[in-house]
């Protein structure tokens, strides 16, 4: 028995959407960026010089981002991002507000009233100890200095 009539169905395979995603910390402003300019995870991962499995664990928030790769990091974004969530590290939010205002080191350490070696031990390693009163003074000013952040597209 043949078919009276023949015919065949085509449907068309939906374009690949990325997910608008309204980044709160660093790891998510890399994924964002790294989407736009269609990158993989393994090739934006090389201007940072770290392998896809870290710079995965830095866009899920599954691990925080060392104060050192700041740099190549703001050259990949292409400008401060406002940081709006407390997951990322204290010393890396200190680094970036002073990068976002323009404010040297001397200057910050004016600002806050804290010994050099302090903010340094604090803006150069991921995971320090340091007591609640430094941190609590430190969280206070930049809570406090927020409103002169930097704008992002």
């Amino acid at each position: 028995m043949t078919p009276i009539c023949s015919f065949t169905l085509k449907a068309k395979i939906p374009k690949k959407s990325i997910p608008k995603i309204k980044p709160k910390t660093l790891g998510e402003f890399i994924k964002k960026v790294r989407q736009q300019k269609n990158l993989s995870q393994a090739v934006a991962a090389k201007s940072f010089g770290v392998n896809g499995m870290c710079l995965s664990s830095w866009e899920l928030n599954k691990k925080t981002i060392h104060p050192k790769y700041l740099e190549s990091i703001l050259d990949f974004l292409g400008f401060t991002p406002r940081l709006k969530s407390g997951f990322d590290k204290i010393g890396m939010r200190t680094k970036l507000w002073r990068k976002q205002n323009s404010v040297s080191m001397d200057n910050f350490l004016q600002m806050v009233n804290l010994p050099k070696e302090e903010i340094l031990k604090i803006e150069q390693a991921r995971y320090c100890k340091f007591d609640k009163k430094t941190e609590t003074k430190i969280n206070t000013f930049l809570k406090n200095n927020a409103t002169s952040f930097a704008t992002h597209p």
